[in-house]
């Protein structure tokens, strides 16, 4: 069943159906506070307030090119059937971007496709995912009281420090090569007085494929995976969130279409169990990231145009020139 419910200019989108043998088959509901923009709240069975947003994408990235960015604001059309959400959207004329969602019970399973309208051969295209535990400002506004303490009030600045000092210095981790990594930029001064409130720091591998923070008792993980390797930026004091790379493509021939397909959600249980169970490999073995009971696209169609060989990885870091939402 799909239900479609408008609440002060946010469409609520929730996804149920029967299972057929254990009675209701529950499911996330998804509400795009930016009407008809890949930016999604996401909300778990049963609970009255979002347990994180993602941004589908935020940003992309490609070589000899400006970054394309506030993508989660540009309006697209969008489908609902019993099993996923589907949209599509242009991107400055450059990309057609399409988007497909399979909510889960404490998840999400998202794909990105993107055509390359653009006359050019697309090097290096990357897609920056933004995912969140909160939504400030917003519409309403909301926090993840398990990740931010609810003596936080609700306050993008507030909170964004409270991520950068408190919640990330040693918690955010990338998997990188088989083993979980530090992503902060300075663990040891998580101060956000001494830095910009965008500031980041681009991680030294290309390879993640996925990252992770512990809740505040350590009995849950709020997680992004990808099954392409991935750039990772440090935490910052704007925000409380995450944000990885996937890489698209290496090289997108004009009219090509890639596709990448990941994961968004919250694991009650430690990050090593996570881990093990969406299919994240210690190191010298394989990782296969599992889709369980997708209603995404088959596995053979979903990276026509990746091809791995090495590439260029940005380095260093910067500053989010534009205006976060």
């Amino acid at each position: 069943m799909v239900l479609a419910l408008s609440l002060g200019g946010s469409l609520v989108i929730a996804i149920t159906n029967t299972a057929s043998a254990g009675g209701l088959d529950r499911r996330a509901s998804l509400t795009h506070q930016t009407p008809s923009c890949s930016d999604f709240d996401v909300t778990l069975p049963g609970e009255k307030t979002p347990a994180f947003r993602v941004l589908l994408p935020e940003q992309i990235t490609w070589e000899g090119r400006e970054d394309l960015s506030g993508l989660h604001t540009i309006p697209g059309n969008w489908d609902k059937t019993p099993e996923k959400i589907s949209g599509a959207f242009l991107c400055g004329g450059s990309f057609e971007i399409s988007v497909t969602i399979d909510p889960k019970e404490t998840e999400i399973l998202a794909e990105m496709s993107f055509k390359n309208l653009t006359p050019d051969v697309c090097r290096n295209l990357r897609a920056n995912i933004c995912a969140s535990v909160n939504h400030l400002p917003g519409e309403p506004g909301w926090a993840n009281r398990d990740f931010i303490p609810a003596s936080v009030p609700l306050d993008r600045d507030l909170q964004g420090r409270y991520w950068y000092e408190k919640a990330t210095p040693k918690s955010l981790q990338a998997w990188v090569g088989g083993s979980w990594v530090p992503m902060h930029a300075f663990p040891g001064r998580a101060d956000a007085d001494l830095v910009d409130r965008y500031f980041f720091r681009a991680g030294e591998s290309n390879e993640a494929r996925a990252c992770a923070v512990e809740s505040q008792d350590g009995t849950k993980v709020f997680y992004q995976a990808w099954n392409a390797p991935c750039q990772y930026w440090s935490p910052f004091p704007g925000n409380a969130c995450t944000h990885l790379l996937p890489l698209v493509a290496a090289s997108l021939e004009p009219g090509e279409v890639a596709r990448v397909r990941g994961r968004v959600g919250v694991f009650s249980g430690s990050r090593t169990d996570w881990a093990k169970r969406v299919g994240l490999a210690p190191q010298d073995s394989p990782s296969v990231l599992r889709f369980p009971d997708s209603h995404l696209s088959p596995d053979a169609e979903c990276s026509v145009a990746l091809r791995l060989q090495q590439f260029p990885s940005p380095r260093g870091g910067g500053i989010l020139r534009f205006t976060p939402t």
